[in-house]
């Protein structure tokens, strides 16, 4: 789901582990890298990803987001 600008969240239902969750932020980020040609020019895109998990980073869907906030802003340091 698009949060807001450049700001989007991707729910996970039930994965088997916390490396699994992160293999596939892994994935999603190494599709970002793949150039676009756009009008004449090469385009190189990015991206930083914070991941939090429920129960352990929060109870509700706010905790969880505020916490995978923080950890995105942490990825981008």
């Amino acid at each position: 789901a698009r949060l807001g600008g450049d700001e989007f969240v991707v729910l996970l239902d039930n994965p088997a582990n916390h490396a699994q969750v992160a293999a596939i932020a892994e994935k999603m980020l190494e599709a970002l890298k793949a150039d676009i040609a756009f009008g004449g020019h090469t385009l190189h895109v990015g991206g930083s990803i914070g991941i939090s998990e429920y129960p352990q980073d929060g109870e509700s869907a706010s905790e969880i987001l505020a916490n995978a906030d923080r950890a995105m802003y942490q990825a981008k340091a």
